[in-house]
């Protein structure tokens, strides 16, 4: 008979082997939920990162649009979408399908992804596929502006008064002021644009009815490089009296006067007006294509009198195209240019004058038939004459002028709709 302590040993002995299986057979799925824990948690980390990468995407790719849908910018949508994904998700394996329909302004971005798992393919689960979607659509007009007010706080920032009408079929009119009468009309006229927007409110009717608490346009030509007036003088305090003459581009200290009767043509270039203006009394004329005034320093802006006419077109190519008008911005003070009406005005050009008061006074019609202007100053101002309307044209077919400068436009914002 065995002993008692035998049978005990024996009994520690079973015991412990069957523990040992029990123990390893439990282990099994424990590694296994342990392993699908690990794995379901990459999953979920990689799920957000593609997703954000994708919304991120969306974004992107519509914005870069700047409102253009046209056929030679689908491409360049579609490699800033799949940049997007691939810089933002850090994988590289994604697969990235872009969509993207102009007549809803929106972007959709589609990635799918294979993840590897790291301890579930001992179950025979070897990878995760998943995928992210968003959709970006654009807010806000992309029209090109051609009037553009940069003063941030100033009342009627842009105004409208008397029997004026002021019509810009395909371009746009901002005020970068906050006032609540940022944008201001009064009088029997009427104000047409493609879009009418202000960072402040408006007073009085336009059409179509201004958009309020848009986002400010900063200055859109800081780059631009303003010619230096340096140097000896080419011509002081020149007046031209009355009969035909040429004038050469060049730097002419203390402006140029037209005075009545003079019939100025000029040839191509930049013309420096340094500490005076550029003055057309009535009765004269200036024409030239091809030009640029430059205004520097004290007293430096331009003068149209009542039946004054000018017609004058900017440069089509050069480091100045497009810009009919510019000033020096370092050393201009605030200064005031007046157009008034009752002659022939055809201005074919940006206006780029940052610091200015810009004025469009009197009768008649002003730039009836110029293929595209842009009036860019700290404030600016329409105002008929009592006794008959004063109409004013402003195109923006850039194409048509010849000018292909970059075009300022309205801001526009873009929002995720998925």
């Amino acid at each position: 008979m065995p002993k008692t302590c035998d049978l005990l040993g024996r009994f520690r002995r079973d015991a412990g082997a069957s523990a040992a299986v029990l123990f390893s057979l439990a282990l099994v799925p424990v590694l296994g939920l342990t392993g699908a824990a690990v794995d379901y948690s990459n999953y979920e980390r990689a799920r957000s990162h593609l997703q954000d990468a994708v919304d991120s995407a969306a974004l992107a790719a519509a914005r870069a649009t700047g409102g253009d849908f046209s056929e030679p910018m689908l491409a360049t949508i579609e490699e800033t979408a799949r940049v997007y994904v691939r810089q933002n998700n850090h994988d590289g394996e994604e697969e990235v399908a872009v969509a993207i329909d102009p007549a809803e302004r929106a972007v959709t971005v589609t990635a799918t992804l294979h993840l590897k798992t790291l301890i579930a393919h001992f179950i025979g689960v070897d990878e995760f596929v998943f995928g992210a979607e968003a959709t970006a659509r654009l807010d806000g007009a992309s029209d090109p502006i051609c009037i553009l007010a940069l003063d941030p706080t100033l009342k009627k920032a842009i105004e409208f008064t008397g029997p004026s009408e002021v019509r810009a079929p395909n371009c746009a009119i901002h005020a970068n002021s906050v006032a609540d009468n940022a944008l201001f009309k009064r009088g029997p006229g009427t104000v047409e644009a493609a879009s009418v927007c202000a960072v402040g409110g408006h007073d009085g009717e336009f059409a179509p009815v201004p958009t309020g608490h848009c986002r400010a346009v900063l200055d859109p030509f800081p780059w631009l490089e303003i010619p230096e007036a340096k140097g000896t003088c080419d011509a002081v305090d020149l007046r031209v009296d009355a009969g035909p003459a040429t004038l050469k581009p060049g730097h002419y200290c203390g402006g140029i006067e037209l005075r009545k009767g003079a019939e100025v043509t000029l040839e191509p270039g930049v013309y420096l007006l340094s500490d005076g203006p550029l003055d057309l009394t009535a009765h004269s004329s200036l024409a030239g294509e091809g030009v640029t005034f430059v205004f520097h320093g004290k007293d430096g802006f331009l003068n149209v009198h009542a039946h004054g006419d000018i017609d004058v077109k900017a440069p089509t190519e050069g480091p100045l195209e497009g810009f009919v008008m510019v000033e020096d911005r370092a050393s201009s003070e605030a200064s005031r240019s007046f157009v008034h009406g009752d002659g022939s005005v055809r201005i074919v050009g940006t206006i780029y004058l940052p610091n200015h008061e810009m004025r469009f006074y009197g009768s008649g019609a002003l730039n009836e038939d110029a293929e595209q202007m842009a009036i860019i100053a700290n404030n600016i101002g329409f105002k008929g004459d009592s006794s008959s309307t004063f109409m004013t044209t402003i195109n923006a077919d850039y194409a048509k002028a010849g000018f292909e400068q970059p075009v300022a436009r309205m801001p526009v914002t873009a929002a995720l709709v998925h």
